[in-house]
């Protein structure tokens, strides 16, 4: 096992976050692009899963990681925030991408996630799922200043350079990325104690 990846998945590009397991910190967060511009349906979603997986692979090599990630952590869209019900398609064609990510990835374990799940966890009594407390544009700004202020200096040079076209994106998977950082040991447990009872 080499490393945590924490991925906010999107048809058209995901934000990617990997984490090492010697060190406990994020050495590299970036956009993954869809090589399909447009269209859906399975050639789309199979496209942006194979994007993923050969970007990560080459980033495991790169630094010198198993190629075998510890975590694989995906975060999938909100079926309802604050009576907003996101586009049917677009929830279909992230569930469809984060399905063809984790088909072509390997990990120990494979999670995937709702966008309050970790998001409440950076900010404690006072992210709401309902979005009453904040605007969408200010509970985002704050999480923003959350993830970097939490974020090591070496964390941040390694996000340096990052594709600044939905760079909320790669800031999300970074907070995917931590939240699975710091959930490891709860989730290696829950995965050897249903390995055992099977």
């Amino acid at each position: 096992m080499s490393a945590i990846c924490g991925i906010d998945g999107g048809l058209r590009a995901c934000g990617v976050g990997l984490s090492r397991l010697s060190t406990g910190r994020i050495f590299k967060a970036w956009l993954v692009k869809n090589p399909l511009e447009s269209g859906e349906g399975m050639p789309a979603w199979t496209a942006m899963g194979r994007a993923v997986a050969e970007a990560v692979r080459a980033a495991l090599v790169e630094a010198g990681e198993p190629e075998r990630l510890a975590l694989l952590v995906v975060e999938n869209q909100w079926i309802n925030r604050g009576g907003f019900t996101p586009n049917a398609s677009d929830i279909l064609n992230v569930a469809h991408v984060i399905g063809a990510i984790g088909a072509v990835m390997e990990a120990e374990i494979q999670i995937e996630i709702q966008p309050t799940q970790w998001k409440a966890a950076l900010l404690p009594g006072k992210w709401r799922s309902s979005g009453k407390d904040w605007t969408k544009d200010q509970a985002a700004e704050a999480l923003e200043q959350r993830i970097w202020q939490l974020l090591h200096a070496s964390e941040r040079k390694a996000t340096e350079g990052a594709d600044t076209h939905l760079g909320h994106n790669v800031t999300d998977a970074i907070g995917v990325t931590m939240w699975g950082r710091n959930n490891l040991r709860r989730l290696m447990m829950e995965a050897r104690a249903l390995k055992s009872d099977a």
